[in-house]
């Protein structure tokens, strides 16, 4: 065990040295705060990065794909990215201020009225992007997509609905199954109540 005697006298001579060397004294007190508020300008500066741009290229021109659009600029836009409409692919991809190139093929809206075939849309990622901010951004564009598919689901199974002279619910056509909110109950198998 050490004697706390000699604790005391070490300590007393190292404050003592350190009294004597100024600039020591002035680093050792000075360096903390100056490196807290370096790495909290550090911090403001790259939360204040631009914003991921996301350009639509549409090579379909059909109503459906204008809806789409629509639907896709308005999602993206109030997520605050920036939404760039461009003609030409090759542009798109060309333009290093571009991180996520969304294409609606030629034959997007004859595949999306289509009662046999399915619509795909295509996904350019640029690589050595932030990839949390672009992966948020396609995920935007998907479930903008996914609103968009039941869009066009509910006038399909609408259509054929009118074909075959009957009524349906859309939900019960789509979604024949689902599972109805939980009933709480208590330990003996009474209603639950606000206490439990």
């Amino acid at each position: 065990m050490i004697n706390t005697s000699r604790l005391y006298v070490f300590l007393w001579k190292e404050l003592r040295e350190y009294t004597r060397d100024k600039k020591a004294l002035i680093i050792t007190i000075a360096i903390p705060p100056l490196a807290l508020i370096a790495i909290g300008l550090i911090t403001v500066i790259l939360s204040v990065q631009r914003p991921v741009v996301v350009s639509i290229v549409n090579l379909d021109e059909g109503d459906v794909s204008r809806e789409f659009i629509s639907l896709l600029k308005s999602d993206l836009s109030r997520a605050g990215y920036r939404v760039l409409e461009l003609s030409d692919l090759s542009t798109a991809l060309s333009d290093p201020e571009i991180d996520l190139v969304v294409v609606i093929p030629s034959n997007f809206t004859h595949n999306a009225t289509s009662l046999v075939n399915i619509a795909y849309i295509d996904i350019y990622k640029r690589a050595g992007v932030s990839s949390e901010l672009v992966e948020a951004a396609e995920s935007t564009v998907k479930s903008s997509m996914g609103v968009f598919s039941a869009i066009i689901s509910a006038r399909k199974i609408g259509y054929l609905a009118e074909q075959a002279n009957i009524t349906v619910n859309v939900e019960a056509v789509r979604n024949p199954v689902q599972v109805r909110p939980p009933v709480y109950v208590g330990v003996f198998g009474e209603p639950a109540t606000v206490e439990d």
